[in-house]
């Protein structure tokens, strides 16, 4: 334990070094203008220009000495936060965009998130990997707190998502029976028809005729509905669906999963940005 609050000491002084030899400084600049009163100051040239020599020469050496150790110190600030952006932020960044892609053009509210890389599917679905694998080594000790907190709370509200996203298919399956039943005296026979159309009535998919692959020749009698009945269906199914908490639960939930998403990228470009501004356009 005395070996961990020494490195903790050690930490704490490097962190704060540059505060600590400000106050030295001061300090000594202090005691220097209260005792100038008792020293005793030669008179003669010689004495003076000796003095002032070896002064030159000391704040010279001093100088110089902060000059090579700053360059030294920027070097080395350069290749970590260079190092950093390649191996934390951009593997983030680009996994980031590859789920939003896929979460706006392909498959909005997905059935299932990953937090691994599995096989995909005919959809593909979002698959969160690269934090897991940073958090997993030595990458985690060099990320940025605002970026662990911020990937934090994206992390828990994807997980809120994916907990409750599967309790809307039976109250939807119950809605289609219950609009069936009343226009046409029919249920549909796919029992699983709630999580086929799912996507579709959190999405508020209006006029697109998803119900029609399902309909005709899936219910327990062989009546066919036209073109035009199938859009009615459509339609009220969306309304009754709009006043349905599970419903509701999951777009609210999804909602906050996109925003913090967006905060995420958000800051990873910036912190891209900053590397490239401040460290890589002083090394080319």
């Amino acid at each position: 334990m005395k070996d961990v609050n020494k490195i903790k000491v050690k930490i704490n002084l490097y962190k704060y070094r540059y505060f600590i030899y400000l106050t030295f400084l001061v300090i000594v600049l202090l005691l220097f203008i209260k005792l100038l009163p008792y020293i005793n100051i030669p008179t003669d040239t010689t004495t003076i220009g000796v003095v002032g020599t070896l002064l030159g020469a000391i704040v010279g050496g001093v100088f110089t000495l902060i000059g090579s150790i700053y360059v030294n110190n920027k070097q080395l600030t350069s290749n970590f936060e260079i190092k950093r952006k390649n191996i934390i932020y951009r593997p983030l960044y680009d996994e980031l965009l590859e789920v939003n892609k896929i979460i706006t053009e392909e498959n909005p509210y997905p059935m299932h998130v990953a937090f691994k890389k599995i096989t995909q599917t005919i959809v593909r679905h979002p698959q969160f990997d690269a934090w897991n694998r940073i958090k997993s080594d030595s990458r985690i000790l060099e990320t940025p707190k605002c970026l662990k907190e911020q990937y934090n709370k994206l992390v828990e509200n994807i997980k809120k998502y994916d907990e409750i996203r599967n309790s809307v298919n039976l109250p939807i399956t119950n809605a289609l029976n219950e609009e069936l039943e009343k226009r046409f005296n029919i249920s549909c026979s796919i029992t699983n028809i709630g999580e086929a159309i799912s996507s579709k009535i959190l999405n508020n998919e209006a006029n697109k005729y998803f119900l029609k692959p399902y309909i005709n020749n899936t219910f327990n009698n062989e009546e066919t509905l036209s073109d035009e009945q199938i859009l009615e269906v459509e339609q009220a199914l969306l309304n009754k669906c709009n006043e349905i908490d599970e419903v509701k639960n999951v777009r609210n939930i999804y909602h906050d999963w996109i925003m913090e998403q967006n905060k995420t990228i958000e800051l990873l470009e910036n912190l891209i940005i900053e590397v490239g501004i401040k460290y890589e356009k002083q090394r080319s």
